[in-house]
This record gives C-alpha cells, sequence and structure tokens, in this order.
C-alpha cells in the first residue's frame, strides 16, 4: 500500500507553480540513480522504509523485534543445586532455573515455612537463597520456590541437613604478633550450648613456656581469661593444645553471636605459628543427660592390661562405682577401649616433662573420646598429687599430645577400694570437662559456680564436694557442676532415657581407705 502512494505524491508536488515537471539534472530525485529516493538511497529501495530498513522486515514491529508479538511464557522451575537427597552442613545454597524470558519473583519455603523471596535473573534465569543449616536439627526437610508472578509454577526439593550435634571450624594458622596478637571471630548460631576454642602451636616445645587465650563475648564483656574475670585462666604447659571453653558456668541464654578469640603466648614465642579451631556444641533442648567415651591407657607397673582389665574383678567394680558418681549428674558411661602402654619408664611420673610424654603415648586421632592413664606412682613438684589433668578444660578430638588426658595411681582400683578410686577419677574428669576446685589452698581463689560451698580459707580445708582440692570422703557433685560437665565437647547428648537405671549408693560413703580429715594435695594440675 505505501509503495502505490509515493509516486503519485511526487507527482502532485511536481505540478502546482510550473505547471511543468521539474528539469531532470544531477541532484534530481528522479535522475542520478546515487542520490535518487527512488534508487540508493530511495526510501522505497536499499534505506526504504517498505525494504532494508521496512519496519515490516528486519526491524519490523510485527516480526524479530516486534512489540505485537508475545514471548514465549514460562513453563517450568527446576532446581539445579544441590542435587536432590544432599545430606547438607552448614551454610547451604539453593538455586532454581526457569525457562521464561522475564524476571519473575521467587519465594522460597523450608517444610512450608516461607524463609525468603528474590528475582529470576535475567541473564541467567535463575534464583538462589541461602540456608545456614546449623541453626536447624538434623533430620528431612523440604526446600520450595514458587514463581507467584507467573502462574504460581513451583518446585520442591528433599535434602537432609546433617550437622551432628558437635560441628568442628577450623582456621588456617596465623602467625603469632607478640606486641599485637590478632583475634580469631567465631559467629554462633543460635542453637549453640557451649564454644570450646582450642589453639595449637608450631612449635610445641622451646621457645614456648605457655599458652593461653582470652576470650571476648557479644555481650562486650571477657568470658574467660580477662582482667574483669576473677576465674583464674589455665595455661597450656609447654604449647601443648590450649582450650578454652564458655560458658564455663550457668548462663541462660547463651550469648550467641560474634566471640572473639586472643591467642597469647610469651614474648620469646613471636612469630611461631598459630592454628585456632573452635569447636561448638548444638542442642535443641537444655542439655540433660550424656555419655562420656573412655579410653584407659595401663603402664606396665600399674597391676592392670588390656587384655585383662575388661573382666578384672576389681576394674569392673571401679568403673561401676565411677559411672555412679557421674549419673548423680546425669553422666553416664560410653564406649570403654583398652591400650597398653609399653615403656616401663613411665611406671613412676616425678616431672611435667615426663607426664607431657606419658599423655603422648595415646593413639593419635581425633574421637570424641578422654585418654585415662593408669600409672603406679605420681610424684610430681606439686604437693604428694595421686591424680592430674592435664588441662582446665581439656582439649577435645585430639589425641596424642602432652595435654590429652588425665593420670592417677592405680592402688586404689587394684586394692579393691573402688569407691576411693572412683572419687579419685570423678575429680580428674571433672578438671578436664571443665570444673575448677571449689576452693583453692589458702582460699584466696573458688570456682564461678553459685551452688558450690567454699572448702577452703586462709588456715583450712574442709570436706564439701568432689572438687574439694584434698580427698575426702565424698562424691557430691552439684546441678552447676553437671551444667558445665554436660557442655563439654567429649560429652555426648542424649535422651535421659537413655542411660543405666543404677544411681549413686549411700554406701559409697563407707569402707574408704582415706586418712582423717582427708589426703592432702591428693590433686594437682598442671602449670
Amino acid at each position: 500500500m505505501r509503495r502505490s502512494l509515493v509516486p503519485a505524491l511526487l507527482l502532485l508536488i511536481g505540478c502546482p507553480g510550473s505547471g511543468q515537471l521539474p528539469t531532470p539534472e544531477s541532484d534530481d530525485d528522479d535522475a542520478t540513480p546515487a542520490d535518487d529516493d527512488d534508487a540508493t538511497d530511495d526510501d522505497d529501495a536499499t534505506d526504504d522504509d517498505d525494504a532494508t530498513d521496512d519496519d515490516d522486515t528486519t526491524d519490523d514491529d510485527d516480526a524479530t523485534d516486534d512489540d505485537d508479538a508475545t514471548p514465549p511464557p514460562t513453563t517450568f522451575i527446576e532446581f539445579i543445586e544441590p542435587a536432590a537427597g544432599a545430606s547438607l552442613t552448614g551454610e547451604a545454597q539453593f538455586v532454581v532455573q526457569t525457562d521464561g524470558t522475564n524476571p519473575g519473583q521467587v519465594v522460597w519455603t523450608l517444610d512450608d515455612d516461607v524463609i525468603g523471596s528474590g528475582i529470576v535473573g535475567t541473564a541467567t534465569l535463575q534464583a538462589g537463597v541461602e540456608v545456614d543449616t546449623l541453626e536447624l536439627p538434623d533430620g528431612a526437610y523440604t526446600v520450595g520456590a514458587e514463581l507467584t508472578d507467573q502462574g504460581g509454577l513451583s518446585a520442591t526439593l528433599d535434602v537432609t541437613f546433617d550437622n551432628g550435634e558437635l560441628v568442628v571450624f577450623d582456621w588456617p594458622a596465623v602467625t603469632y604478633d607478640a606486641d599485637s596478637p590478632s583475634p580469631v571471630t567465631m559467629q554462633l548460631p543460635s542453637p549453640a550450648v557451649s564454644l570450646q576454642f582450642q589453639v595449637y602451636a608450631d612449635p610445641v616445645a622451646d621457645p614456648f613456656t605457655a599458652l593461653w587465650g582470652p576470650i571476648y563475648d557479644p555481650n562486650g564483656a571477657w568470658a574467660i581469661g580477662g582482667a574483669d574475670v576473677s576465674l583464674y585462666r589455665v595455661y597450656a604447659a609447654g604449647a601443648e593444645p590450649w582450650a578454652g571453653m564458655i560458658p564455663n558456668q550457668p548462663v541462660e541464654p547463651f550469648p550467641t553471636g560474634l566471640h572473639y578469640l586472643y591467642p597469647y603466648a610469651d614474648e620469646d614465642a613471636d612469630g611461631a605459628s598459630l592454628t585456632p579451631q573452635a569447636l561448638v556444641k548444638r542442642a535443641f533442648s537444655p542439655p540433660e543427660a550424656g555419655l562420656l567415651s573412655l579410653d584407659f591407657y595401663f603402664s606396665p607397673g600399674s597391676g592392670l592390661n588390656a587384655t585383662d582389665a575388661p573382666t578384672d574383678g576389681d576394674f569392673v567394680a571401679f568403673v561401676d562405682a565411677l559411672e555412679s558418681v557421674l549419673l548423680e549428674i546425669g553422666v553416664g558411661l560410653g564406649d570403654l577401649r583398652y591400650f597398653d602402654v609399653g615403656d616401663s619408664s613411665f611406671d613412676s611420673v616425678t616431672t611435667y616433662d615426663e607426664l607431657t610424654d606419658l599423655f603422648r603415648q595415646g593413639v593419635p586421632g581425633t574421637d570424641r573420646t578422654l585418654d585415662v592413664f593408669l600409672v603406679d606412682d605420681l610424684d610430681l613438684p606439686v604437693g604428694d598429687a595421686i591424680g592430674i589433668a592435664a588441662h582446665i578444660p581439656g582439649p577435645a578430638l585430639a589425641h596424642g599430645t602432652g595435654q590429652s588426658g588425665v593420670a592417677f595411681q592405680s592402688g586404689p582400683i587394684t586394692s579393691g577400694d573402688e569407691w576411693t578410686a572412683a572419687a579419685l577419677a570423678g575429680h580428674e574428669l571433672g578438671h578436664y570437662l571443665g570444673l575448677f576446685h571449689t576452693s583453692e589452698i589458702g582460699g584466696a581463689m573458688h570456682d564461678p559456680l553459685a551452688d558450690t560451698a567454699d572448702s577452703c580459707d586462709a588456715d583450712d580445708c574442709w570436706e564439701t564436694n568432689i572438687m574439694n582440692p584434698y580427698l575426702y570422703g565424698t562424691t557430691a557433685l552439684t546441678a552447676d557442676q553437671g551444667w558445665v560437665i554436660l557442655r563439654h565437647p567429649l560429652v555426648d547428648l542424649v535422651d535421659p532415657s537413655a542411660l543405666p537405671a543404677r544411681s549413686w549408693s549411700e554406701a559409697a560413703q563407707s569402707g574408704w581407705s582415706i586418712p582423717p580429715g582427708g589426703l592432702a594435695g591428693f590433686c594437682a594440675t598442671a602449670p
């Protein structure tokens, strides 16, 4: 239609005025083809709206770029990440893709609860959402994605969250700066009930004297080790793994959020390599019960060995008595394993160097167990200790290091005095699981727990609790002490119904071979 109108219009324009057609010349639209609107530059030809640049062809609104066409509809939405049935830990990224050409609104759900929204990108036709699986109990979940503005198309994906109760976070090693130690930060998820920082040093011996670490919590306070805390901090002798657990006393709710660890060592350690680690314990209801697994190690002179101990009457009686003591705070014994220490030089441990060498005899590994070493004699520089814990609290998942375990004399077991042995072992295990002495000898320092009575003053000590610095005729543990122990990484939380029915007996209070006034200096803690 447009091609027939143009010549007619030109003829009408030439007639008025002269009554003649225009004289052909070089710039005549009807002459020289190069500049003739009907030829090379003719709207009807190369630059003709009806030809190459014609809206009805290449750039025609009714063709390739035609606004009158209907874009292909979005017909599906599907998950492309992760794979169906995946087992996920930590931060999980979910991604969907569509086949549409227009952006679309995506609403995300987790088991029908809305967890977020987003837009399908025009470049990738994809949308994504992140889910922190640490904030949710382990188990099976269904993630959904719905295009709410494109017909309600939706897709679902079944996955499982599998973080476990104890989650371990590792950081790259940092170079220690004695003048300005750098902090390590840890963002705790809401179901966390405890955080244990651990620091490993390289080298582990000289030039180190000790390793420690104050912890700053989200409330803006030193949770452990700072100047405002009246709780003495514990060093890792010889720069073996240092561990610090918070909370070290009951607090509700436990402050989640950003925590800061400041790894410290002596100035001689400047430039050494420190490797931090965080162990986060999760629970979705207050911990009520747990199981503690033990690895027993016997020196040649202890009177016990790995082959016979599981059926030895005296040893079995000791294990039963120890479990009865722990059951008072809702802790039973889990798996028990037995090992021999082949070197008879460990029969008598008289120095802290020998003690750390003894703890290094543990089988290296990361099992969730606590190493217990039985020897014939302890004669350490501090008092007349018959038992010792490497650290308060002890590092977890770290066997075969100089801070990995407790040690005590085997005599009370082999002599048939199982309740004295149970009190001795329970005391040292208590230290490793985070308990301090109720009071220190001299009365200047006390544990941070509200329900433990002071047991020493400047002149004397007296019987109150299994965590007294002297061994008395009591195996009592308080509710607050149980609260701390249940939160140590080595205690595997269980339902109370999983614990043995056996309970502590009043008979345990009699028949012990303990001197009147208690056994002075029976416990020592490595400096």
